[in-house]
């Protein structure tokens, strides 16, 4: 209680000893103190740490068809890029900056490249696509056999001494 009481007699004592110099600084006119923002655009570690985490948006899992989705875009985006890259090997060829024969080995390895990252991403979206047509797919009831014979038999207590005997 006592440490609490200084701290506020010394914020007291303060406050108008700064509010004098800000006065006194300004000249005659007093100019109101303008609420700063908490975060500028200083380039510190501090201030880019906060924005970033502020920034962040939850993680939100993802269900089998929306991946199953993702790996169709990513199929057509390697075939885009594959496409960019020959109209981009076909351009040096006809500005002169690239040679034939090297446009040919370019456009060999990029299609090697373009095939395998097709490939691995085709066989993720199968084996995916397998294990949601495996769950999917309603498992069959067991039902009991059809000649099987149904017991009716009365507790003990229920039967009188005449019919149980």
């Amino acid at each position: 209680m006592k440490l609490r009481s200084i701290v506020v007699l010394l914020f007291s004592l303060a406050a108008p000893f700064a509010m004098a110099q800000r006065v006194a600084s300004s000249g005659d006119a007093f100019e109101p103190l303008l609420p700063q923002p908490v975060l500028t655009d200083r380039n510190d570690e501090a201030s880019n740490a906060m924005g970033d985490l502020l920034a962040i948006s939850p993680h939100i899992p993802r269900g089998p068809l929306e991946l199953l989705q993702d790996y169709r875009d990513q199929m057509t985006l390697i075939s885009q890029r594959f496409s960019v890259e020959l109209d981009a090997i076909a351009q040096a060829v006809r500005n002169g900056q690239l040679r034939p024969e090297d446009a040919e080995y370019l456009i060999q390895q990029g299609f090697q490249i373009a095939m395998m990252q097709y490939e691995v991403v085709r066989a993720l979206h199968d084996s995916l696509a397998s294990e949601v047509a495996k769950k999917s797919v309603p498992r069959p009831q067991t039902s009991s056999p059809s000649n099987s014979t149904v017991v009716v038999v009365d507790p003990p207590w229920a039967c009188t001494s005449k019919q149980c005997f």
